[in-house]
């Protein structure tokens, strides 16, 4: 299980891009599940919409709104 935040709830761990020359830990294509104190995100074999939309529902409620505009800058562009 990973914190949903960081900085006692100041920064969100789930954020909806990363900088350029972050680190990660996995590659996309074998992630399935990512645990938060919020509930399971199942990851594998879902598109990019939907795999946002899961993270979204594990992210700290406070910072869901935010996560769920830019999701929709980069997945449902008008």
């Amino acid at each position: 299980m990973t914190p949903s935040t960081a900085e006692g709830g100041l920064i969100s761990h789930i954020v909806p891009t990363l900088e350029p020359g972050t680190g990660g830990t996995i590659t996309r294509q074998f992630d399935d599940m990512v645990v938060t104190e919020y509930g399971v995100a199942r990851l594998l074999g879902k598109p990019f919409r939907e795999k946002a939309e899961e993270f979204i529902s594990i992210a700290h409620p406070g910072f869901r709104a935010a996560l769920r505009k830019k999701a929709q800058k980069l997945f449902y562009p008008s």
